[in-house]
């Protein structure tokens, strides 16, 4: 732990219960660049239970890694993070080497490979789940460019990244 943050805890556990109440609020606010409230408004006595607007943290670029190996993974890391600021990457991956995305200080995005998915939860569809994963992420970042890294052979996930379909589909579909 960092010295502020040991200075901040020491602070709310020894200050009266108000001016701790406020110290915490204030320091997540300004956190989150004026985004987030710790607790609801008081107007007059009462209490605004008003909606807090979440503005999704813009994304300069998305990297789906998939199928890669842990030592091309961090390769893929250190590749995008010599280019971009670390806190305007994401990474998707089906790797759980999630300590190369820590030390790189960028946004991980887990999503299980579909044979462990499938092992875990045999009656579920891993494709709409997979869907449903990726959509979340629309929801929570606003990205402007999506990169992919490894083999995208399934056609869910090449439809997905916005990776045109290869012409065996085609010719099928």
């Amino acid at each position: 732990m960092n010295p502020a943050r040991r200075a901040y805890w020491w602070l709310v556990r020894r200050l009266p219960n108000r001016w701790a109440r406020a110290l915490r609020a204030t320091v997540i606010f300004v956190a989150s660049g004026g985004r987030r409230r710790a607790f609801a408004r008081r107007q007059a006595g009462r209490i605004d239970h008003s909606l807090i607007r979440f503005t999704p943290p813009k994304i300069r670029l998305v990297c789906i890694a998939w199928g890669l190996e842990e030592r091309e993974l961090a390769d893929v890391v250190a590749r995008v993070l010599a280019v971009a600021d670390p806190s305007e990457v994401v990474v998707v991956a089906d790797s759980d080497a999630v300590h190369l995305f820590r030390r790189g200080s960028c946004r991980f995005e887990y999503v299980p490979p579909r044979c462990d998915w499938e092992s875990h939860f045999p009656d579920s569809d891993y494709d709409a789940f997979v869907a449903h994963r990726i959509d979340s992420l629309g929801g929570a970042y606003r990205f402007e460019r999506v990169v992919i890294f490894g083999d995208l052979t399934d056609g869910l996930l090449r439809g997905l990244a916005g990776a045109p379909a290869p012409r065996a589909e085609l010719a099928t579909a």
